[in-house]
């Protein structure tokens, strides 16, 4: 048996912003098993595709992008290198993870996102 159990972690202060309230279920999901690959260090290196998402989460490539895609604008995410399917190189995106440690520092964009009435979800 492990001696140290392995969590992902959300703390309060972003279980208690208007960002966390607005997000789907799925989206929540995803961003559980973004968190997942945070080791502590290597925050903004964490890849993760759409592709990866939908084998995880058993979601559509498209609804994995749109999930991927409201964590972006709700400020959960942030893509740090794009990823690309060019036929020479493919490789997913890497994430940076807003609550957790990037550069000395933890943006948290989340708290800054309102609710507006131009998308459903956003």
């Amino acid at each position: 048996s492990q001696k140290h159990k392995r969590y992902v972690g959300f703390d309060y202060n972003l279980l208690e912003t208007e960002a966390f309230k607005h997000l789907t279920g799925g989206a929540f999901k995803l961003l559980a098993m973004v968190k997942k690959r945070y080791n502590g260090v290597n925050n903004g290196e964490i890849s993760f595709s759409v592709r990866e998402g939908r084998d995880l989460l058993g979601y559509s490539l498209n609804t994995i992008s749109r999930y991927f895609n409201e964590l972006e604008i709700k400020g959960f995410l942030k893509a740090n290198q794009k990823g690309s399917f060019s036929y020479k190189k493919r490789h997913a995106t890497t994430w940076i993870i807003t609550s957790d440690e990037y550069n000395h520092e933890k943006t948290r964009d989340f708290k800054h996102w309102k609710k507006t009435d131009r998308k459903k979800w956003d």
